[in-house]
Parts: C-alpha cells; structure tokens; sequence
C-alpha cells in the first residue's frame, strides 16, 4: 500500500503537480496559444507542416519554442500505464499517438526545434521526488531539454509542464504549467540532477551527494 502511495506522488511530480517552483514566465502568450490549440487538423498531418503553420503566429525563435511547448503540454498527456516499466519498451511518436513519457516528450521537442531550425539538446539524469531516495540513486530516471537562444542555453521540461490527463481513448486538455517553460538553471537543480554537470549550467556545479541532501 505504501509503494502504490508513493508512486502515485511520483507520478503527480512528474507532471509538475506538488514543486512549489515559481513560474519562470510572467503568464500565457494568449496570442501564442490561441494560435496553437486552433491548429486545423491537416496542419498537425505531418511535424514539417506543423512547424510551418507555426510559424505564422511565432515571428522569432523564442516565440516558436514557446509555441512548441504549449502545443506539446496541451495536446500530449503523460502515460502512467508506461510508468516503472523497464522490459519490453518501445519508444512511441508522441506527436501522433498523443501520449508518451519524459523520453517521448524529450525526444519529440528535439525533433520539433531542429525541424525549425532552433539547436537543441535531449538531457537526461535524474529528478527528485516524494519517493525516498539514497547515496545509490539520487531520484527516478528523467529527460529534459535545453534550447540555444539568442546564443543563450534555456532550459525546458515539457513534461512537468504538462497538464493534460489521458481519459479514455483521447486526451483532457489544459493549460500549461509555465514553470519548466525557461527555468533558471538555479530552480530546476532543486529537482533535477543531469548525467552531464555542464547541463546544469551553473557557475559552482552541484555534486550528486549535494543533491541528495538538498
């Protein structure tokens, strides 16, 4: 019973639900977004097209990272059935199948910015949740991005950004939560630990038993 408790907190962190981590933007760009969730249905035929009606709304690279992230946190819910399965796995087109899990996420977002000509990196580690963790494993397995902007790394998490629920055979959509859209590499070390420490992109790089004690 205790397992199933804490997995089920797991899972609300991954979507972002219980960190108390301040909104890394000011609100929604509601001209981004309404441009996003109105896709007509043969724009979102193929990731190409796509990209290329969003490009009608986002006149800028950051304005089309922004509009990846909404279109991804809206349309796309975590899969909870994929949640601890280790054997057997096969990594699924999230754009199509509109459901997947941090690596689907990752993967689609790097797919995505490339597509539109925006560098990008697929990071991965691990992040911390209500499940005890120790010396031997600093938290769950985890993949995030960073994206090269105006020369400048930014950090992303579309995943933890997302709020959208699976509900039957289709998706419950919401609004984002805007937190992990441009983190500061100072709040998303407070959950998240990369493999790599220039991923963390801090002046004084965290060590992993810092992590664990923080």
């Amino acid at each position: 019973m205790m397992h199933t408790i804490q997995r089920l907190f797991s899972i609300m962190i991954m979507w972002g639900g219980l960190w108390p981590i301040c909104m890394a933007g000011d609100s929604i760009d509601h001209r981004l977004f309404n441009h996003v969730v109105n896709a007509p249905e043969k724009a979102e035929k193929s990731k190409k097209r796509f990209i290329k009606y969003l490009r009608l709304e986002a006149h800028n690279d950051t304005e089309m990272v922004e509009s990846i992230y909404y279109w991804m946190t809206y349309n796309i819910a975590y899969d909870v059935s994929l949640y601890d399965k280790t054997e057997d796995f096969v990594l699924t087109d999230s754009f199509f199948s509109r459901k997947g899990i941090c690596a689907e996420y990752s993967r689609l977002f790097v797919q995505l910015c490339e597509l539109a000509g925006i560098e990008v990196e697929f990071l991965s580690g691990y992040a911390k949740t209500n499940t005890p963790v120790s010396s031997e494993s600093p938290g769950i397995r985890h993949a995030w991005n960073r994206v090269k902007l105006n020369g400048q790394w930014r950090l992303v998490d579309v995943t933890w950004g997302t709020r959208s629920r699976l509900k039957g055979n289709g998706v419950e959509r919401k609004q984002p939560n805007l937190s992990y859209l441009f983190i500061s590499p100072e709040d998303l070390i407070k959950t998240h630990f990369p493999y790599k420490a220039e991923w963390q992109m801090l002046a004084k790089p965290v060590t992993e038993s810092e992590f664990i004690k923080s």
